[in-house]
């Protein structure tokens, strides 16, 4: 029952603190670089969810599953957002790109700390 727990609140702990931490972080960024992107719950959906993946894939130690997911994810943003013709829009683009780095850096911080939580908490038992 002890290890349900800890798994528990090792998901949640990112889940939760990161969510915030990266709406919060990624508003102020929006604000800096004067771009306006409409949030939408999918995003912050999916969000929760490569964190959830990221703990899980650290505790089991799939590093190389870690960083070849969020290469992928990186890659295709690139490779969408390079498909635009407009001048304008690219420079808008280029900084929507940094955006959603930045983001996905602070997911896979906030994953790693569940990781690390929950592999600091099993071994006490």
């Amino acid at each position: 029952m002890e290890k349900i727990l800890i798994w528990c609140f090792g998901i949640l702990v990112p889940v939760a603190l990161g969510h915030f931490f990266t709406k919060y972080t990624i508003r102020c960024l929006r604000k800096y670089i004067r771009v306006e992107i409409e949030s939408y719950k999918l995003t912050a959906s999916l969000g929760c969810i490569d964190r959830i993946i990221f703990t899980i894939l650290y505790v089991v130690g799939q590093y190389s599953l870690i960083a070849a997911w969020f290469a992928l994810k990186i890659a295709h943003r690139i490779i969408t957002f390079t498909k635009i013709e407009d001048k304008e829009k690219l420079r808008d683009t280029s900084e929507r790109i940094n955006v959603f780095i930045i983001g996905n850096i602070i997911s896979l911080t906030f994953g790693i700390i569940g990781g690390v939580i929950i592999k600091f908490l099993l071994s006490k038992y």
